[in-house]
């Protein structure tokens, strides 16, 4: 078995939380990234490759400065990466053993925020689709603006109309929806999955009520059956889990 560093070890903890995320891991005036994640990042970002350790722990290595982090960030997100933000979140000097780090952001397509990544001409929309028989339950969100859509269709063929109208460039699934790969190949953007409970109507409903703080949905003329409160719901406990 191979012995890890106490910081090499603390992320390899930190990528099985995260798997199919590319980790930026705060090491003091770095994000460093390594094995898989390093390779990925240099190629994309046409940085440096190099190493940490020898022999079997060698680790292919590739870092940004932290005050450049949102140009390099804009570029793996825009191509479809998925970034964990590692932070240490003590002080260094204060530390007893390997500084404490923490995830502190989960950066999709969707989640943009930062003015310089994104188009001020456009929205940038995040979407979530419940399915039910023929029906799907569709939601938007602008996550910069503020903006919150949501409709209930039948039939694919509105659902992917609506897609293109909006043009989202993030769609969040339930997890148990990824192996209809007919449809995932006509979504035509990055692709997220949620677990499917974040779906489950009671789920979904009292997150809605709670986040707009209201009794019933019917006064932003929503039906208390409609799938849009499953997907809506779910969008936004999926936001959450991002912040």
């Amino acid at each position: 078995m191979i012995k890890l560093t106490p910081a090499m070890q603390q992320f390899a903890d930190v990528k099985k939380q995260y798997p199919d995320c590319l980790i930026m891991f705060r090491m003091g005036d770095f994000y460093e990234m390594f094995y898989e994640d390093a390779k990925n990042a240099a190629n994309e970002l046409d940085i440096t490759l190099t190493a940490r350790g020898k022999g079997e722990t060698r680790a292919p290595l590739a870092g940004i400065p932290y005050h450049s982090l949102e140009p390099y960030l804009a570029k793996l997100v825009k191509k479809g990466y998925k970034v964990a933000i590692c932070e240490q979140v003590e002080d260094p000097k204060k530390a007893v053993g390997v500084v404490k780090r923490e995830v502190v952001r989960v950066v999709t397509p969707g989640t943009l925020i930062d003015s310089v990544m994104l188009d001020d001409k456009t929205n940038n929309y995040i979407a979530s689709i419940y399915p039910y028989l023929d029906k799907y339950g569709l939601s938007f969100v602008d996550i910069s603006t503020g903006t919150f859509l949501c409709t209930e269709v039948t039939e694919e063929n509105k659902l992917l109309t609506e897609l293109q109208r909006f043009n989202p460039s993030e769609v969040i699934l339930p997890s148990s929806l990824k192996v209809n790969t007919e449809l995932m190949s006509k979504l035509n953007t990055f692709v997220n999955d949620c677990d499917d409970i974040n779906f489950k109507l009671t789920n979904a409903n009292k997150t809605l009520l709670e986040h707009f703080e209201v009794v019933s949905l019917e006064g932003f003329g929503i039906r208390i059956n409609s799938l849009s409160i499953n997907s809506s719901g779910a969008l936004l406990n999926c936001l959450k889990e991002t912040q």
